[in-house]
């Protein structure tokens, strides 16, 4: 299996969509402003590897290492979903 490179706000929603948490409440959860996280999930900005880290801890409860894989796992059941479609 080829590791790909995911964006920081790709991986973010990945997690944040899997624990069907809002915008709202992971920006609650973490004190970081709405319209900053939201630019992370859409790609307009990167997320520093420390705030990701940051945010895994404190809105998802799992080190990065566990959130990066759940978020390949979302990402490789996307990407079967399209095959099949």
């Amino acid at each position: 299996m080829t590791r790909q490179i995911i964006h920081g706000g790709q991986l973010l929603r990945a997690v944040r969509t899997k624990f069907s948490l809002t915008q709202e409440e992971v920006c609650e959860l973490t004190e970081i402003p709405l319209r900053t996280y939201q630019g992370w999930e859409l790609k307009r900005t990167e997320p520093d590897f420390s705030t990701v880290c940051f945010i895994c801890v404190e809105a998802f409860k799992l080190n990065l290492f566990d959130a990066w894989k759940l978020a390949e796992l979302v990402d490789e059941s996307k990407r079967t979903q399209a095959r099949t479609s």
